[in-house]
């Protein structure tokens, strides 16, 4: 077994065919708890797992359908499903004594926020990223909680509640072969909608298939989500988006070295934008000027205009990472853009429809129609 360089709590067992690594499997350490997978026709590895498992004094030693931190992982023909539906049914409500909305949280009542904030975190972390956008804005006013900030606590607990049969799915992505698949990152920004009026971003990263790319409607499994609030004040929407961007941009480089990484090959931490060339990636925005900077061949005229310098060089630097990367870059219209739900409050949409079909198109464009413009038109 060898560890990850990109994860030193996974090891991976891999077998050199005519020169090609094959990936043979995985055994991945979360606190006191290993999760193992592997080709069980394989003598190598059921002697790995054999021995494994005769080194520990396990509590129990489940297989196929098991509980880990309360997820319930179900083993099934050509999936995975990861379900927390009696997770959310544990949660407590917040109790407090009625009174006007403005008036500041009790000791007591901050204690109950915290502990449904954490309950509520770990299942919008582990299998519900619709559930981010609202957690993240409730975290930001814990310090100054209000009766109104634990009606909205309670509400989101009810959300999750109702919600509670929606679950991650983890895939084949129709079968194809592991080295054939690829990464889709969504990045979103909403300018100054915070408490502080500070942004949030936001990003959804996808395992799918290269049919993505082509503009079909493939299968797609969430690997990493995130919404919060962004480092730097924004004075613009291009400044928030380039922040977002920047941040889902790194993320879908970590994942697609990872990736690259357990699949057997040796990786260089040095020089990360080399090594994921090999493992397809692309950057979703709704923001067209941002598109339009990316899509630039001159980097310095391309974002050398703008009046905010702090932007320019991040965006010069994110430039810099999607070339090397050859990482594409795809612009879509608001109500097709999967990250806007981890940005800022909203009806059930894009994420949603993913979510619960677990498969995703995307289409485009060449007039770059805006998504308001589109419902105007007969």
């Amino acid at each position: 077994m060898v560890q990850l360089k990109t994860e030193p709590c996974c090891w991976k067992l891999v077998k050199w065919v005519n020169g090609v690594p094959r990936l043979i499997g995985l055994i991945a350490a979360h606190v006191d708890d290993f999760v193992i997978a592997g080709n069980e026709e394989d003598p190598d590895w059921l002697s790995v797992v054999n021995r494994f498992y005769q080194s520990y004094r396990w509590s129990p030693w489940e297989v196929v359908d098991y509980n880990h931190c309360g997820v319930v992982l179900k083993e099934g023909h050509r999936e995975v499903i990861m379900d927390q539906a009696k997770y959310c049914a544990q949660i407590d409500e917040i109790k407090y004594e009625s009174r006007d909305e403005e008036s500041l949280a009790t000791k007591e009542e901050v204690a109950q926020l915290r502990a449904a904030m954490g309950a509520l975190q770990w299942r919008a972390y582990s299998t519900a990223s619709q559930l981010m956008m609202q957690l993240s804005m409730l975290q930001s006013s814990v310090n100054k909680a209000t009766v109104k900030t634990l009606k909205l606590a309670n509400k989101l607990g009810r959300e999750a509640y109702h919600g509670r049969f929606l679950h991650m799915k983890v895939t084949d992505l129709d079968g194809i072969p592991p080295e054939d698949v690829c990464f889709v990152a969504w990045s979103d920004a909403a300018v100054g909608n915070r408490p502080d009026f500070g942004s949030t971003g936001g990003h959804l990263v996808c395992a799918t298939t290269p049919g993505m790319l082509r503009g079909e409607h493939a299968p797609v499994t969430p690997v990493s989500w995130r919404s919060a609030r962004l480092k730097r004040v924004a004075r613009s929407s291009l400044a928030a988006e380039t922040q977002a961007a920047s941040e889902a941009e790194e993320e879908l480089m970590l994942v697609r070295l990872q990736w690259k990484e357990m699949l057997g090959y040796s990786v260089d931490l040095q020089d990360p934008g080399k090594e994921i060339q090999t493992v397809p990636g692309a950057l979703v925005t709704d923001a067209k000027s941002l598109y339009d900077v990316l899509r630039k061949d001159d980097l310095n005229s391309a974002a050398g205009g703008l009046s905010e310098k702090y932007s320019a060089l991040e965006l010069l630097s994110l430039s810099e990472r999607v070339r090397e990367g050859k990482t594409v870059i795809r612009w879509v219209n608001s109500d097709a853009q999967v990250a806007d739900a981890l940005t800022k409050p909203a009806k059930p949409g894009a994420l949603h429809q993913l979510l619960q079909t677990g498969r995703w198109r995307l289409t485009y464009d060449p007039n770059f129609t805006r998504a308001k413009r589109l419902k105007q038109q007969p």
